[in-house]
This record gives structure tokens, C-alpha cells and sequence, in this order.
């Protein structure tokens, strides 16, 4: 099941993460979280997981118990008992996509995201974003998740890349709500830049959404000359 030539890659994109990592790609670690999920000792799977050191132990730990179809709140348990463990962008991310269990239980996931989303944890944070853009830009949420992009503050290189993506998922799905919420975003002119900048970085864009974001860079930031 471990692949060299992943692994390789893996190293090579991630060099920090690489060295707790096995070399399992994670699509076949989705596949072992189905296996043990449908098993009748599931949840003591991810048990023993969570004790694990390993990239792959610490991202089964989630992944077998939202296959095993365990409850709303033995989830969020479990993913609370996670998040001391999660030390890198990338469980972080491989996490956030796994826990699809959000979109069957909205609100108690975004009751669980809040304190992530307002606390001071750089990574924390950047999981509470990353649940959102994966699980709730859709038309019951996205006025939702646009309130609580008003709110953020993020508070470091981590947080920050996220909410800057976060941003750019919302124009694209939503231009005219998040073209709203731009207008009211309380960051500095670079910062804006760069959420701008990661909009304008789609091949998705339309060009008459291109147009009005370009507008409004230009009335954020009325002393900028072409960039």
C-alpha cells in the first residue's frame, strides 16, 4: 500500500510533514477508513489511531469514525481530541475533506467551528476556514459563511492563505453576495492586494466579475498604478 513514487512527491512538496509520514496516497487511505468504518470494531480503530504518530494514523483517527457512521457528537469529540495532533497544512486539509459529515449536521458543525474561527490558534483557525469552504458554500449557507468572513482575523501565514482562498471560492460561486463582503473587509491595502490578486489567479473568473472586482481594487486602493 505504500508508495514510493508518492512518498517522493510527498517529500518533495512538504518536507516537514514528509518525515511523520508512511507513504500511504490518500485516496487509499480513504479506502482503509471505509474498510475499518464498516467494521465492527470501527471506533476502536480510530482509537488506536489517535494514539499513532504517523501522518496516516493521526488522519485515519477522523476518517474511520465519519465511516463508521458514529454520531454528530462522538465525531466533534474525536476531531477535538485531534486538533493538538494536527501539526501540519496538510492533515489539516486532508481532514477538513473528510469530515463530510458536515453537510448532514450543519449547524452543530458550525456551532464547533466558532471558537476556531475567533480564537488565536494559527492552524486551528485555518481548519475552521477550510471546513467552510469545503462543506458550506452553497446557497443555505453561503450568507452564513460570508458573516463569519467579516469576522475573521487571521492570525498568521497559515490562517491567512486560507481566508484569502476562502474569499476567492465565495466570489467565484457567489460574486454579487461576496462582491457585498469585499466592500466591508476590514484589512490593509496588501492584504487586499493579495485576496485580489488569489481571485483573479481563476481561469474560473467570468470577465464581467473580473470587471467589477477590478473596480473595486481600484476604489480600495485609489493610489495604485497597474500591478
Amino acid at each position: 500500500m505504500v508508495d514510493p513514487d508518492w512518498l517522493q512527491k510527498f517529500k518533495e512538496d512538504y518536507p516537514v510533514t514528509a518525515r511523520q509520514a508512511l507513504g500511504v496516497p490518500q485516496s487509499a487511505l480513504l479506502e482503509l477508513a471505509r474498510t475499518y468504518g464498516r467494521a465492527n470494531n470501527g471506533r476502536e480503530v480510530a482509537e488506536a489511531c489517535a494514539q499513532g504518530d504517523t501522518f496516516e494514523e493521526k488522519f485515519l483517527s477522523v476518517a474511520v469514525l465519519v465511516s463508521a457512521q458514529a454520531g454528530i457528537g462522538e465525531i466533534l469529540e474525536a476531531v477535538q481530541a485531534f486538533m493538538p495532533a494536527m501539526d501540519s497544512v496538510q492533515l489539516c486539509d486532508a481532514a477538513c475533506l473528510a469530515l463530510t459529515v458536515a453537510r448532514e449536521h450543519p449547524e452543530e458543525v458550525l456551532a464547533f467551528l466558532r471558537p476556531w474561527l475567533e480564537g488565536d490558534d494559527d492552524l486551528g483557525m485555518r481548519f475552521a476556514i477550510v471546513m467552510l469552504l469545503d462543506h458550506f458554500i452553497n446557497t443555505d449557507y453561503i450568507d452564513a459563511v460570508l458573516v463569519r468572513l467579516l469576522r475573521v482575523r487571521p492570525c498568521g501565514v497559515r490562517s491567512w492563505d486560507a481566508f484569502a482562498w476562502l474569499c476567492s471560492v465565495c466570489y467565484l460561486a457567489y460574486p454579487l453576495k461576496t462582491y457585498v463582503a469585499l466592500e466591508q473587509l476590514t484589512v490593509d491595502e496588501a492584504a487586499f492586494l493579495q485576496i485580489v490578486q488569489r481571485i483573479e489567479a481563476s481561469p474560473r473568473l467570468q470577465a464581467k466579475d473580473r470587471m467589477a472586482l477590478e473596480a473595486l481594487k481600484m476604489n480600495r486602493i485609489p493610489n495604485m498604478t497597474e500591478q
